[in-house]
């Protein structure tokens, strides 16, 4: 949360400079336009830049709204000191998993028009969802395979 002495009498977020870091599939992306949204004026945009930060005329005067994806190793987000709020996002590696299998069924997926198909992979992670653990991450995998022609071993 924001602390009083960024935000307008509306509650949005006045002229800052804020940094986004986290691994991919961790939120990064949504939080960035949930802030972007909350930011009055234009802001510059640093989207999935690769470090270190580069300073520009004018950064003061707009702000600065920054996300960065870290990966392994030193992310080098050092040169990002200088900004007012820094937010680092950490996921648990499973739900981090569970995310990347589903962006690839929903973005990559073989079967994406075909409706009876979508209608079994529906039907399935409902009851992936709702099994408690008794189905699994692989058979999940396995079912996307068996749908997308691969045959699920």
């Amino acid at each position: 949360m924001m602390d009083q002495s960024s935000c307008n009498s509306n509650g949005e977020i006045t002229i800052m400079r804020i940094l986004i870091s986290g691994s991919p599939k961790t939120g990064t992306t949504g939080l960035f336009y949930k802030i972007r949204n909350s930011i009055q004026g234009k802001p510059r945009l640093l989207f999935e830049v690769t470090p270190p930060y580069q300073y520009e005329a004018g950064d003061e005067e707009r702000g600065v709204l920054a996300k960065v994806v870290v990966n392994f190793g030193d992310p080098g987000l050092d040169s990002f000191a200088c900004f007012d709020k820094k937010i680092a996002i950490v996921r648990d590696p499973r739900d981090t998993l569970v995310s990347r299998v589903l962006y690839g069924i929903s973005y990559h997926s073989k079967y994406d028009r075909d409706d009876a198909l979508v209608g079994r992979m529906y039907c399935f992670l409902k009851q992936f969802v709702s099994s408690e653990r008794r189905i699994g991450m692989l058979d999940l995998i396995r079912f996307h395979a068996e749908l997308s022609g691969g045959g699920g071993r």
